[in-house]
């Protein structure tokens, strides 16, 4: 209740049809968030911070999720936070373009740029395969850029690419070129 008083919940309060919310809310959105987080702060610290919040009785808020994940992290999760739970309108999955460029010293530059109809940039580390290897570019819990690059030891033609390819950031919307992640899984922890 505290974080619905301070911030305007993106899920749902501003009037956009309950549909638009129920598969990526009210599905998958809560493990996602876990799942995003994982290689942001870590296993043990998502672990620990989901035994912290439900360590607790009673009814608790997004915000004490949020505060537990940061004492188990030692990490500052505001703007995380910011970016994928709180806002106005329907939720907005971000939106990846990828470019490669072969470097010297047989290294291929991975350069992942959000393109996000709202113009918000989303902390996250999102994996992209290209032709079997992959690359891990890490914009942070924070970002203030909307462009992250990564360097790969790599040969051979940079193609097919995969942008998330075990669905841990819900790319929906992906390029024309880039194959789409396979059939969804379920994670578990």
């Amino acid at each position: 209740v505290e974080f619905a008083r301070e911030h305007e919940l993106r899920r749902p309060t501003d009037g956009p049809a309950v549909q638009d919310f129920y598969v990526d809310v009210y599905g998958p959105g809560p493990m996602v968030l876990f799942l995003q987080l994982e290689p942001l702060i870590g296993r043990p610290a998502v672990l620990k911070g989901i035994q912290g919040f439900l360590s607790q009785a009673g009814a608790r808020s997004v915000d004490d999720l949020r505060v537990e994940l940061e004492k188990a992290a030692s990490k500052d999760l505001v703007r995380y936070f910011e970016a994928w739970v709180v806002g106005p309108g329907a939720p907005e999955w971000p939106k990846f373009d990828v470019t490669t460029q072969e470097q010297s010293g047989g290294l291929l530059a991975v350069t992942v740029t959000q393109n996000n109809p709202s113009g918000r940039i989303y902390g996250c580390k999102v994996d992209i395969d290209i032709n079997g290897k992959r690359a891990s570019v890490d914009f942070g819990l924070a970002p203030t850029s909307k462009v992250a690059t990564t360097s790969i030891a790599f040969s051979g033609a940079a193609s097919p690419i995969t942008v998330d390819p075990d669905h841990k950031i819900v790319n929906r919307l992906i390029n024309a070129g880039f194959s789409p992640p396979s059939k969804p899984k379920i994670f578990v922890y």
